[in-house]
């Protein structure tokens, strides 16, 4: 009768390993056989401490090099009918082990299964002591796509990773591949551990505690649910803090953990790009842009507040024929605003030029990454004279497509957010803020982190005035582009914008692609409320049409239902308990 050695008899006994800290299951060994113990990484939790990436449990197949050959691999493969993948990855771990002759065993196959384990387990007689199966940790994401883009996924590490780590040999290791999970890799993961027959436990990563509101995040995806492409950005105007971020489509990150996982490679295949995180995606931002014309003309003194300018819908400049979006008559700047008049900015565009509008741009967050650190957090692009050959009438054209955040204007759904904000804080530009703090697995704080304020936009009181006035008019005022957000529980401000598509994207639709490649984006960003601004939101609808028709509304359901979310957890917080003194 082959030895026992390596191996947990049934799978009952395994299940008593569950609530072991470390995550491994212990066995018995002779002096000299050992394996390493996978590190535990710390959980994800949302600002209230809800597991947003946490730790379950998984059966994992180990194997010992020195006793594992064909024959023991052909009986695995028959035993556990493994599919290609799970044969390449089997093959490949074994081939890392970086002692074949010593006694440490490897992991090869994870998170099998009980009824894979209980085959491994009924099976020992003829595996012997080559295979063994220990309940190990396992990453676990509970809210799946909702928050996948957010919190990213934690997968394998491969062979380079390894070296670069020093653990070469140890393909247990996790390595943060998207979102926070990569962000903090360095500090959710944890230090490996060794067991042996004196056994040693691994040590856990650190916690890491974000800004955002899991209960808001849901809001936010279910706002966009209905489209093919979206994203949704909920901000504290005063602070610079994330509470809610959401991109449509996404992926499933349970998905993408598993070792030899193909699903990254489907995803990346899928027309509309599950992988993107559209928050921080360029695009153009339409007329939301006008926030930096509008400045460049106030500031500069080519515009006033009650300056009068008659828009007749459209403006030729060459050879080219521009079109605003209705004819607007006879407008000042505040109506301009509130109506989104094209006419009008052109007017201001060509008075101050691109450079002017460029710098305006720049000072509010444009052109540089956000700072939120995750998913390639893009800087998008804020033309300038550098960016065309501006001669003639030509130049005047590429000034006047800037002016109103088309042409080659580019912008992510976070920088508007924070350009935004500083118009309703009163001119403070904040870095978006996604992690609120770092700390122990038991609770103690190691690093605490504070809102961080980028600058004070070059901005005076009287125009931050006007671009108030204004975005309130445009909600709240009937023939305001953003009326269709007006009706709500709690006065809103905001500013629409619809921007053109590329004009090769018709032609280059895939006929698995559900989007109308051919239609606007459809944008509009506001806070709440309007004259004491708490929060802010940012809709993008890719290709979804008109901004005031489309965004406006689907922003106007996620303030309504974030304030009400917020109110309610207020009401949850308990009053201290009061203590009566006892009687003597």
């Amino acid at each position: 009768m082959p030895s026992s050695r390596g191996w947990i008899f049934g799978l009952s006994a395994l299940a008593l390993l569950s609530a072991s800290s470390h995550g491994g299951a212990s066995f018995r060994q002779d002096a000299g056989e050992w394996r390493y113990l996978p590190s535990v990484r710390g959980e994800i939790l949302d600002r209230n401490g809800v597991p947003l990436a946490e730790n379950g449990r998984a059966f994992n197949l180990y194997v010992q090099p020195r006793l594992y050959g064909d024959e023991v691999r052909s009986r695995l493969v028959e035993l556990l009918a493994l599919d290609a993948v799970e044969i390449d990855e089997l093959d490949r771990r074994v081939a890392l082990a970086d002692d074949p002759a010593g006694g440490r065993a490897i992991l090869v196959l994870e998170n099998l299964g009980r009824r894979r384990a209980a085959i491994i387990d009924d099976a020992r007689r003829l595996l012997g002591d080559a295979v063994e199966v220990h309940l190990d940790s396992r990453r676990r994401y509970p809210h799946g796509e909702m928050t996948a883009h957010l919190v990213g996924y934690a997968s394998p590490a491969t062979s380079r990773e390894l070296a670069e780590l020093g653990l070469q040999g140890d393909a247990s290791e996790l390595i943060g591949r998207h979102g926070v999970e990569e962000l903090l890799d360095s500090w959710l993961r944890g230090e490996r551990g060794v067991e042996r027959a004196d056994f040693q436990a691994a040590v856990a990563g650190h916690d890491v505690v974000l800004t955002v509101d899991l209960e808001l995040a849901r809001v936010a995806a279910e706002a966009i649910r209905q489209y093919p492409a979206a994203a949704v950005v909920v901000s504290e105007v005063e602070t610079g803090r994330i509470l809610a971020l959401a991109s449509r489509p996404s992926f499933d990150p349970n998905a993408m953990i598993a070792p030899g996982a193909r699903e990254e490679l489907w995803l990346e295949q899928d027309p509309v790009r599950p992988l993107v995180d559209r928050t921080l995606q360029p695009y153009a931002p339409g007329s939301t842009y006008k926030l930096a014309t509008a400045v460049a003309g106030l500031e500069g003194g080519a515009a006033s507040r009650d300056e009068q300018r008659t828009c007749t819908g459209t403006r030729q400049v060459g050879g080219y024929l521009f079109h605003d979006m209705g004819v607007h008559g006879t407008v000042d700047f505040v109506e301009a605003l509130k109506v989104s008049c094209n006419v009008y900015f052109w007017t201001v565009a060509e008075r101050v030029g691109i450079d002017a509008i460029a710098k305006a741009a720049r000072d509010f967050g444009f052109g540089a990454p956000s700072g939120l650190g995750i998913n390639g957090d893009a800087a998008g692009l804020v033309p300038d004279r550098t960016t065309y050959d501006l001669e003639g009438r030509d130049g005047l054209a590429h000034t006047l497509a800037t002016a109103i955040g088309n042409g080659d204007v580019r912008v992510t759904a976070v920088q508007l957010a924070m350009a935004y904000g500083a118009v309703a804080n009163g001119g403070r530009l904040f870095q978006p803020q996604l992690v609120r703090r770092i700390q122990t697995a038991r609770g103690e704080v190691v690093e605490d982190r504070p809102p961080i304020l980028r600058r004070r936009v070059d901005v005076s009181p009287d125009t931050l005035d006007i671009l108030r006035e204004g975005t309130w008019r445009a909600v709240n005022v009937e023939g305001g582009t953003g009326y269709a957000a007006h009706r709500g529980a709690i006065p809103m401000a905001g500013k629409t914008g619809t921007a053109l598509p590329p004009r090769s994207a018709a032609d280059e639709k895939d006929p698995a692609d559900p989007r109308d490649l051919e239609a606007s984006h459809a944008w509009f960003v506001g806070w709440a409320p309007a004259d004491r601004p708490e929060l802010l939101v940012v809709v993008i609808i890719e290709h979804g049409g008109v901004g005031g028709k489309v965004a406006a509304p689907v922003a106007r359901a996620v303030m309504d239902r974030s304030f009400s979310v917020l109110r309610h957890q207020r009401r949850r917080v308990k009053s201290p308990v009061r203590m009566r003194k006892a009687s003597p």
